[in-house]
C-alpha cells in the first residue's frame, strides 16, 4: 500500500518502522551467518546482490543530498535575492534584506562540496560548484562593495546554475535509483530464507530475517512510486519556471504544462490536490477572459502550490532516502560478517 496516503507524522513513524524492520532482518542474518558454516554458504551465493544494492544506495544518496542543496538553492536564496535586488545599493533596507541570505548561499555551497568530497560522484556532477562558488564570492563582493553589477552577475550565475543543474541531477537520481535494483536484492533475499528452512537455524531469528525481507518489498515499491512522482513533478517545475521566464504565448506553453501536470493531482481528494485543482480552473479562466493581471496573478498561484507540493515530495523522498541509508547499512554489516 501507498505509505504516503497518510499524515506526514504517520509516513515518517511506517517507513522509519520499515526500515528498522529491514535492519533487524538484516542483524539476525550476519548472526545466523557468523554462527553457521552453510548460512555463510548461502548468503555468499548472492554476495553481488548484496554489494551491489549498497554502492548504489550509498550513491543515490549522495545525489539526493545535491538535489535538496539545490531546492534551498532556488527557493532560499535565488529567489530570495532576487526579490530584495530591487533598490540595491541605494536603498538601506534592500542591503539589509541582501545580507540576511548571505549565511544561506555560504553553507550550501560548503555542504555541496562536503557531499562531492565523499568521492562517488562524477567529474561532470562537480563541475557546477564552480559557478555556485563564484556566486558565493561575487555575492560577497556585492554587498560589500555596494556593487549592483556584481550583484547582477550573481543572479546570472545562480538562474545558470538552477535552469539546468536540477534537471540533470534529478536524472542522475533517477538512474541510481533504478540500479539499486532492490527487486534483485529481495528476490535474493527470498531464496537465502528457502535455503535456511532446510538448515538448523534459530528459528526467531529466521523470523526477524522473513519479516526484514516482507519489509523490503513495501520498500521498493514505496522507492520506484516516490522517485516516479518526484521525477514527473521535476518536469512540470521546469516547464513552470520556463513559464515564468518567458511569459510570451502563455495560453499555449500553459494548455502544454496542464496536459503534464494534471494526472499528478486529478482525481486526489486531499486538500493540497483540490487547491490545485482549483488554481489551475481560475487561471483557465483568465485565459479565456484574455485578462492579463488576473493571467499573472492565477498563474502565480498556481506555480506556487504546484512548487509547493514539490517540496513536500522532495521531502519525502529525502526521508526515504535518509532510512534507505540505514538499510545500507545494514547490508554492508552483513557484508563485513560473510567476507
Amino acid at each position: 500500500r501507498d505509505l504516503r496516503r497518510v499524515s506526514a507524522e504517520t509516513y515518517i513513524e511506517n517507513v522509519t518502522l520499515v526500515s528498522s524492520s529491514i535492519g533487524a532482518g538484516m542483524s539476525a542474518l550476519g548472526e545466523m551467518a557468523q554462527s553457521s558454516q552453510p548460512v555463510r554458504a548461502a548468503v555468499q551465493a548472492f554476495l553481488a546482490n548484496f554489494k551491489a544494492a549498497r554502492d548504489q544506495i550509498v550513491l543515490l544518496g549522495d545525489y539526493k543530498d545535491l538535489h535538496d542543496l539545490l531546492h534551498q538553492l532556488q527557493f532560499h536564496c535565488f529567489g530570495a535575492i532576487r526579490l530584495a535586488a530591487p533598490g540595491f545599493p541605494e536603498e538601506e533596507t534592500s542591503l539589509g534584506n541582501l545580507m540576511q541570505y548571505q549565511p544561506d548561499l555560504e553553507t550550501i555551497t560548503a555542504r555541496a562540496h562536503k557531499v562531492v568530497e565523499r568521492g562517488n560522484l562524477t567529474a561532470q556532477d562537480e563541475a557546477w560548484l564552480q559557478d555556485l562558488a563564484e556566486a558565493r564570492d561575487t555575492f560577497a563582493a556585492a554587498l560589500e562593495q555596494r556593487d549592483s553589477e556584481a550583484l547582477k552577475h550573481t543572479l546570472w550565475l545562480l538562474n545558470h546554475i538552477l535552469s539546468r543543474e536540477p534537471t540533470r541531477i534529478n536524472t542522475r537520481l533517477n538512474h541510481a535509483a533504478s540500479l539499486i535494483r532492490l527487486s534483485e536484492l529481495l528476490e535474493a533475499m527470498t531464496r537465502i530464507v528457502e535455503n535456511l528452512h532446510s538448515l538448523e537455524v534459530d528459528l526467531n531469528q529466521l523470523e526477524l530475517f522473513q519479516t526484514g525481507t516482507t519489509a523490503l518489498a513495501a520498500f521498493d515499491h514505496q522507492l520506484s512510486g516516490l522517485v516516479d512522482e518526484h521525477n514527473r513533478w521535476q518536469m512540470v517545475e521546469d516547464d513552470l519556471r520556463l513559464m515564468e521566464s518567458d511569459p510570451d504565448d502563455m495560453e499555449k506553453s500553459w494548455r502544454y504544462v496542464k496536459r503534464k501536470a494534471q494526472p499528478l493531482y486529478s482525481g486526489i481528494e486531499e486538500r493540497w490536490a483540490l487547491a490545485i485543482l482549483e488554481s489551475s480552473a481560475k487561471l483557465d479562466d483568465a485565459l479565456a477572459s484574455q485578462n492579463p493581471t488576473l493571467v499573472r496573478q492565477y498563474f502565480r498561484a498556481y506555480y506556487a502550490r504546484a512548487r509547493n507540493r514539490f517540496y513536500e515530495v522532495d521531502v519525502d523522498l529525502k526521508r526515504l532516502c535518509d532510512e534507505l541509508r540505514k538499510v545500507g547499512e545494514s547490508l554492508n554489516a552483513v557484508l563485513r560478517w560473510i567476507t
